[in-house]
């Protein structure tokens, strides 16, 4: 039998015919267990409905695969900024396999500084992240987003010369009058 990572199986009973086993997570794995497909290369699988299988018609060698939707934590570390992600309230702390697509943005006032973007440990910033959208084709990992926003400064700057600038005029104006 072959399972995709994460899956495993075990014999529950055999006969010279049948074979009936369990599917079931291995620690560590988080899949959606509706979505758990069997398939066999001749025979015939039955879902028994307690979590068994029973594979029928055996009669010489044969390859049962395993595979289904698996769960990937989504870790969200945010510095003046926030992660949205349409339909929910919440970003969520889980995700399928599958497309990922969230929105990234700075609390008010505050200037974008960076996004990065780690799927199992690597750094996937440069195929995931343009402007403040993260786009990621297929999840194969757990998802971690830093997003972080800085003070601007350079604003505050630019209101402090036209402040000085307009005082400054205020005062020539004023000697000028007197």
């Amino acid at each position: 039998m072959k399972a995709v990572n994460g899956l495993r199986y075990d014999v529950v009973t055999t006969t010279t015919s049948t074979l009936t086993f369990r599917v079931s997570v291995i620690d560590g794995y988080e899949f959606f267990l509706d979505s758990i497909s069997l398939e066999a290369t001749y025979g015939s699988i039955a879902d028994n409905g307690d979590g068994t299988y029973t594979l029928s018609g055996i009669s010489r060698d044969i390859v049962v695969s395993a595979s289904g939707d698996r769960i990937y934590s989504v870790e969200y570390r945010t510095t003046n900024s926030s992660v949205s992600l349409e339909g929910y309230d919440n970003p969520p702390s889980k995700t399928a396999g599958g497309s990922f697509s969230a929105d990234v943005s700075s609390s008010f006032g505050w200037a974008m500084l960076s996004v990065t973007v780690y799927m199992d440990g690597r750094d996937v910033t440069s195929e995931a992240v343009s402007g403040g959208s993260i786009r990621i084709d297929e999840v194969t990992g757990n998802l971690v987003i830093i997003a972080e926003s800085s003070f601007p400064w350079m604003i505050v700057l630019v209101i402090l010369i036209v402040a000085a600038v307009a005082i400054a005029i205020y005062i020539v104006r004023r000697r000028n009058r007197d």
